[in-house]
C-alpha cells in the first residue's frame, strides 16, 4: 500500500534501517567487500572498519559516512 506522496511504508519517516539496508551499505558495497569482508554487520563494526580505511575508500562511501550516522559532521 503507497502512502501519501507515493511513498511505501516506512519510507520518509525517519525511522532506523537495519545493518546492510542503509546509504553507507550501499554506496559502500565494494569498499566493505575489499576492506571489511571479515567484520560482522551490526553494532558498528563495518562503518568502523570503513571509517578506519576512509582513505582507501571510494568518495560515494566516504560521503555516505560522512552524511549519516557517527561519521556525520
Amino acid at each position: 500500500m503507497m502512502g501519501q506522496g507515493g511513498m511505501g511504508p516506512g519510507q520518509g519517516t525517519g525511522q532506523r534501517m537495519g545493518p546492510g539496508m542503509g546509504p553507507v551499505a550501499m554506496q559502500c558495497q565494494k569498499d566493505i567487500e575489499a576492506f571489511c569482508a571479515d567484520e560482522r554487520h551490526g553494532r558498528g563494526g563495518v562503518r568502523d572498519c570503513l571509517e578506519a580505511n576512509k582513505s582507501k575508500v571510494s568518495d560515494a562511501c566516504k560521503a555516505a559516512l560522512d552524511s549519516t550516522g557517527v561519521g556525520r559532521r
